[in-house]
């Protein structure tokens, strides 16, 4: 199943946004929608020593501290995943990751900066496509806790 099939059955206000140009970085996908990067969010995975897994939905400026994240999971030895993992696991490469419609059901965290936004752009799972969705959905779908965990 597609992402675009995904957000049908989620039956959720979401859009995805063919650019036709790359967006694998958050200033990348300002500039090609148009719009402030303050919009813009990514979705990160990162794997603990443990093989523990978390997605974190941080905005496009930020910068996730692993510290914080051990605080906040319990876990300890947090850093990014290799991007075999990231593919495997969400079923999209990094750079294209959607925070919402993944192969696997993941622990979420979102940061509580990017909570406030409440509409965004965020990886639309591949490399030219975005999608706009509201933070409030992400959340409610994927159980995700909110916390601050940027740097």
């Amino acid at each position: 199943m597609n992402l675009a099939e995904r957000l049908a059955d989620l039956r959720i206000d979401a859009e995805l946004i063919l650019l036709g140009k790359e967006t694998t970085t958050a200033q990348m996908a300002a500039d090609a929608l148009g719009v402030p990067i303050d919009v813009v969010i990514k979705s990160i995975l990162f794997q603990a020593k443990n093989g523990a897994l978390a997605l974190v939905v941080a905005p496009g400026t930020g910068r996730v501290d692993t510290k914080k994240l051990s605080q906040v999971t319990g876990i300890d030895g947090w850093r990014l995943a290799k991007p075999d993992v990231v593919l495997e696991v969400t079923g999209y490469p990094v750079g294209g990751t959607p925070p919402v419609g993944l192969k696997q059901k993941i622990r979420m965290i979102v940061d509580a900066k990017a909570a406030a936004i409440p509409e965004a752009y965020a990886g639309g799972g591949s490399h030219d496509v975005m999608l706009r969705i509201n933070l409030s959905d992400i959340i409610r779908i994927n159980e995700a806790q909110v916390h601050d965990v940027l740097a």
